[in-house]
């Protein structure tokens, strides 16, 4: 899917809706890994999961049962290391819970209680942070309107500090809060009388240093309120006004914050959630629920000279006091949660179309084909299901046995989740013929090569398309060509030489000959999900020559190593 796509998760998993109000907490704690949180009418706690692997649909489970829950107050989830998740919220007494998960051997959920009875006010929001994987904070506010801290470290116990008086804020005041850097937090509440507060703590701090950020009657009580630090000395704070308006705090560090109007009044419900990312340094979204209940989207992309809004859900698409949440498992995605009008949790999610680099990265020339040396050019080829191949054709000159790097690369070609692609190289020895013809046979060969198995690939689902292909290849060549798992050619190779040789009739009394070539046929999903996983998508073929004519020197031996990188 590319662009904008939703779906209603609640279909999909069924069980208890999103109760009226309740928070949404949302993590990604790794590139191919999403969780969300929400709160039942019931009092229970409802989680969902989604992994970018089979069968890669979302699964729902209940982290705490009915009557655990105040189920109009918040909820809050941090994921401090990949193997570890955290979840806080407001339980039936007023006492601040919690719920950690670990990967580790007898891992899995357990239960604790943070704070004590009488710790929260009952309306309170919970806001939740890792500065560093060692460390841990979360805040609500406490009875008489405080701002309360509860810090962990790794190795010691919970302690707990306040970090703005009795009075300071809203009793239903959302609660935001950013690490632009490991070493400072920065956190931001609505005041008893609309005013929007503001504090930092910079690490040896012994205090929170507390500031106005915009005066009473600035903000909707009970309205979201989203800070972000898209680069470590910016700041930007998103909340709704009382008139329906949408503002924005802004501060470079060290400077007085400014204020301006990202949309109009009326543009936001007046009790509407509000979520804010940054996928990369130089973007920034936000989303809140307009009057008609529609989902508005608001982005900013640098070199932008003003803010873009348009109507990402149409009219009563969700609930008007939806609380939302959101995140980006990498740059190339975002996903948003909120309450449909029934009460029912909505994912509206955005996948760009990454972009790859393919390149033939090392030939190494174990033995020649020729007695001394082999005269060397390569053509390779990418081509998507659908679309015209990209080719690049090359000499890469005498070289003796060792390696040699040709630098021969595909730049920039996009390649989308459901894209079946081909991959395919062709390498000759050819030091007798003309430069030009050798460099268009063997770009012909490609050619035919790459669009015989892509046109193949492209009739068949991923599982069987590469079967298809090497099928397609065999009746092209005159023979059979087998198939290892999602490789196309014999023993370790893609294709050996000797399969390619009818294809290239360029053997002569004067050595020249094929030396290898390779196809591989790839689903656009599992090349995504090889490098989110950290792990290069890198292949060394084994190309074992041909026989050779008499007078040349033995047959030859190659390896040739091709990988696709995803561009930054």
């Amino acid at each position: 899917m590319v662009g904008w796509g939703s779906f209603n998760l609640g279909s999909i998993i069924g069980g208890s809706p999103v109760a009226e109000k309740s928070g949404i907490a949302a993590v990604s704690r790794m590139v191919g890994y999403m969780e969300t949180w929400w709160l039942a009418s019931n009092g229970s706690v409802q989680g969902a999961f989604w992994y970018d692997r089979p069968p890669a649909t979302w699964e729902k489970y209940e982290l705490a049962a009915a009557e655990s829950a105040i189920s109009s107050a918040g909820i809050a989830a941090v994921s401090r290391i990949p193997g570890h998740m955290e979840v806080w919220w407001i339980g039936p007494s007023g006492s601040i819970e919690g719920c950690w998960w670990s990967d580790a051997p007898g891992g899995g959920w357990n239960r604790y209680q943070l704070a004590p009875a009488g710790s929260a006010v009952q309306t309170s929001a919970v806001c939740a942070q890792s500065r560093d994987p060692n460390h841990m904070h979360v805040w609500w506010v406490g009875p008489q309107g405080s701002i309360e801290e509860a810090i962990w470290e790794l190795n010691k116990n919970w302690k707990r500090s306040q970090v703005a008086s009795p009075g300071a804020a809203a009793l239903s005041s959302s609660l935001s809060a950013v690490t632009r850097i490991p070493t400072t937090e920065e956190m931001w509440w609505i005041g008893p009388g609309g005013s929007v507060e503001g504090a930092f703590w910079y690490e040896g701090d012994v205090h929170w240093t507390r500031y106005e950020i915009a005066s009473a009657g600035s903000a909707s009580i009970g309205a979201g309120l989203k800070g972000q630090s898209r680069v470590p000395g910016l700041l930007d704070l998103f909340w709704i006004h009382p008139n329906g308006s949408v503002q924005v705090g802004t501060t470079n560090i060290g400077n007085p914050w400014t204020r301006y109007q990202l949309g109009p009044p009326g543009s936001a419900a007046a009790q509407s959630g509000l979520t804010a990312l940054a996928r990369t340094p130089t973007t920034q979204e936000v989303w809140w629920v307009a009057p008609d209940g529609s989902i508005q989207d608001a982005y900013w992309y640098q070199g932008m000279q003003s803010w873009t809004i348009f109507t990402l859900a149409p009219a009563g698409s969700a609930s008007h006091s939806t609380h939302m949440a959101s995140v980006s498992r990498y740059p190339g995605t975002m996903e948003v949660w909120y309450a449909s009008t029934n009460l029912s949790l909505t994912d509206i999610y955005w996948y760009d179309v990454p972009h790859y680099n393919f390149s033939v990265d090392t030939i190494q020339c174990n033995v020649t084909r020729s007695r001394n040396t082999d005269t060397l050019y390569i053509s390779a080829s990418v081509t998507v299901a659908g679309r015209d191949p990209v080719f690049v054709t090359r000499s890469l000159g005498d070289h003796a046995e060792g390696s040699t790097y040709p630098s021969v690369m595909l730049a920039d070609i996009p390649v989308a989740d459901d894209d079946i692609l081909t991959f395919s190289y062709v390498i000759v020895n050819n030091g007798h013929s003309d430069a030009s013809l050798v460099l268009k046979t063997i770009e012909d060969a490609a050619k035919s090569l790459a669009k015989t198995a892509a046109q193949a690939a492209a009739k068949k689902a991923i599982d069987t398309a590469t079967t298809a292909a090497a099928a397609a290849i065999g009746a092209l060549i005159g023979s059979p060509v087998p198939v290892i798992g999602p490789i196309i050619g014999a023993g370790l190779g893609f294709l050996s030489s000797s399969l390619l040789f009818p294809l290239i009739d360029m053997i002569n009394p004067n050595c020249d000959g094929p030396i290898g070539a390779g196809t591989e046929v790839i689903l656009g999903s599992r090349l995504r999900q090889t490098l989110d996983s950290g792990r290069p998508f890198e292949r060394k073929d084994h190309n074992a020559g041909i026989d050779s004519p008499a007078g040349c020197g033995a047959n030859s031996d190659y390896y040739t190593t091709w990988s696709i990188k995803r561009m930054s």
